[in-house]
């Protein structure tokens, strides 16, 4: 089969060009498509994987696409309190969370009895604490993370009452959490008991290649790992991140 075709680019000359089509057997065509076939199956499969397959931070993003959501909701609903009434609304960031179950929340009811009668259950750390919680909780999962969370206002009311009827009555210092309550009343302890106390405090600050330990200059000099550090006393070399990391750690991080 052929066919005519004007070259029209030519506008000087217009040639004819003859175009031979190609035939094709369609017996040819189903063998083709025969032998292909294990290959574009295995190429659709794979795709189709790949698209149920879900991220592996899929919680994480969808925590992330829960926030975006909420913030633009809360933006909308203020500008259109706004604009019926003729008022400002103000409110904070929202933030999302997968929630625990509710006895979880509740937590701090079982161990800070607990610290109270027991006293030498003061000494576990928030990993052991853990550990031993959950052997008797059947109702959720208890995680180091939960001796060290946050505890709401109305739990930090409640919790005063309670140690106050423990007769281990504490001013809460704040943000509040099991840990930082297991920390005071070590202290309470310590000084009920006469325990010695020793407070220190002092000012630390880094200026170039000099640091500065309450207002006394000291040399920074690099060890044989290559770390910073400065000799105190002529003889003892005190580690620069490690004073750094003792100055910059927050009580969470000390837990």
């Amino acid at each position: 089969m052929s066919h005519e075709v004007n070259d029209e680019d030519n506008f000087e000359a217009v040639d004819s060009k003859t175009v031979t089509a190609v035939e094709l057997d369609l017996e040819d065509l189903e063998s083709f498509e025969r032998e292909a076939s294990p290959f574009g199956n295995a190429i659709a499969k794979a795709a189709a994987n790949a698209e149920n397959k879900p991220p592996q931070d899929s919680k994480q993003g969808a925590i992330r696409n829960a926030q975006v959501v909420a913030e633009r909701e809360f933006r909308a609903t203020a500008a259109r309190i706004q604009a019926e009434y003729g008022v400002a609304i103000g409110f904070d960031k929202p933030w999302a969370y997968r929630p625990k179950p509710k006895a979880a929340y509740e937590l701090w009811k079982r161990v800070i009895p607990m610290f109270v009668q027991t006293p030498e259950t003061l000494t576990i750390g928030p990993t052991a604490l853990a550990k031993l919680l959950a052997k008797n909780e059947r109702n959720f999962p208890v995680t180091r993370d939960m001796i060290n969370a946050k505890l709401n206002p109305l739990a930090v009311k409640e919790l005063g009452r309670l140690l106050a009827n423990l007769g281990a009555p504490l001013i809460i210092r704040k943000p509040a959490s099991i840990r930082s309550i297991q920390k005071q009343l070590i202290e309470s302890r310590n000084v009920e008991s006469g325990a010695s106390v020793e407070e220190f405090r002092g000012h630390f600050k880094i200026s170039g290649d000099i640091v500065h330990v309450n207002g006394r200059p000291y040399q920074i000099q690099l060890g044989a790992s290559g770390r910073p550090r400065i000799k105190i006393g002529g003889r003892d070399w005190l580690s620069l991140d490690t004073i750094k990391a003792f100055c910059t750690r927050s009580d969470a991080e000390n837990s």
